[in-house]
């Protein structure tokens, strides 16, 4: 896939994620959470060249479309609970939580922080 094809299917992702969050977030306090992150971390241009993907309440980051790839990547995850949102080293069971915070653009800065440091 060449750059530009990745560009443009990582930019339809996350108009999608986003709205589909927004349109669920008034009857779930989860998707609500999910649309707070989303907002944030598509604001920031790091993580919006990156392809976004969420399972089990987990905004996850990959570099690939193909879902095979996703996770073994090493790149933090953002978890959207109604109290506030978690970072983790990584999405799966067996993961570190790297930071708790009610502020979604909290938990974003410290994830492309992470990044920026080269410690996905």
């Amino acid at each position: 896939m060449d750059g530009a094809t990745f560009a443009a299917e990582v930019a339809e992702e996350w108009r999608a994620r986003i709205e589909d969050a927004r349109e669920r977030a008034a009857d779930s306090e989860h998707s609500h959470a999910m649309w707070r992150l989303l907002e944030a971390a598509a604001a920031e241009p790091v993580l919006r060249a990156l392809f976004p993907w969420t399972s089990m309440a987990c905004l996850s980051f990959s570099t690939s479309t193909d879902f095979r790839v996703r996770g073994g990547e090493g790149f933090p995850g953002i978890v959207a609970w109604p109290a506030g949102f978690t970072v983790l080293d990584r999405p799966g069971r067996s993961s570190t939580v790297l930071l708790e915070t009610d502020d979604p653009a909290e938990a974003v800065g410290y994830v492309v922080a992470r990044l920026r440091e080269g410690r996905a």
